[in-house]
């Protein structure tokens, strides 16, 4: 007598492993675009929060001291993917004494040129925030967030739809994702 499997117990044992894989590859595909968004809302949180550590520290750029440092979000980036850390080392104080607000750096205010880590996370410049302004800026020395009268709103979004906020607070300039 003959031992072993039919055809149909064969194909059917085929269709289920195809399935199970199938599903296996999809959820693993999402832990890993999911941990890509993590990633570069991390990073991008740690480098705005260095901005503001800067200026609070008064720290020189060049041998000058700047009277703001900051983050600008470069939309002539193909990819959606640079920002800058910059000090602004150009515009003296308004008459009130904060500082003026420097839109597009130079490349003499340039301290860091950056990008968000993973490739297939990318800033949403639709964002109700990003839309307008593309710069974060922080008065030296008080680390305060300058320009602004409300929160901003950064949209970082990712491949299959994922999205993260990261918020920072213009009254007490703490920096968290929402």
């Amino acid at each position: 007598m003959l031992h072993g499997f039919t055809l149909p117990e064969v194909m059917v044992t085929v269709v289920v492993l195809l399935i199970l894989g199938s599903v296996a590859t999809v959820s693993v595909s999402r832990v890993l675009a999911s941990g890509a968004i993590d990633r570069s809302a991390r990073s991008l949180i740690s480098d705005i929060k260095k901005a503001q550590t800067m200026a609070l520290a008064g720290v020189e750029s060049t041998g000058v001291s700047p009277f703001q440092y900051g983050i600008y979000f470069d939309r002539a980036d193909p990819d959606g993917r640079r920002y800058i850390l910059y000090a602004n080392q150009d515009d003296a104080p308004n008459m009130d004494g904060t500082a003026m607000i420097d839109t597009n750096p130079t490349s003499d205010d340039q301290v860091e040129i950056l990008e968000l880590n993973e490739t297939s996370v990318a800033f949403d410049f639709s964002a109700p925030d990003l839309d307008q302004d593309d710069f974060i800026a922080f008065t030296v020395p008080s680390g305060r967030v300058e320009g602004r009268t409300s929160n901003l709103r950064i949209v970082l979004t990712g491949r299959g739809g994922s999205s993260r906020v990261i918020i920072v607070d213009f009254v007490s300039g703490l920096v968290y994702e929402e």
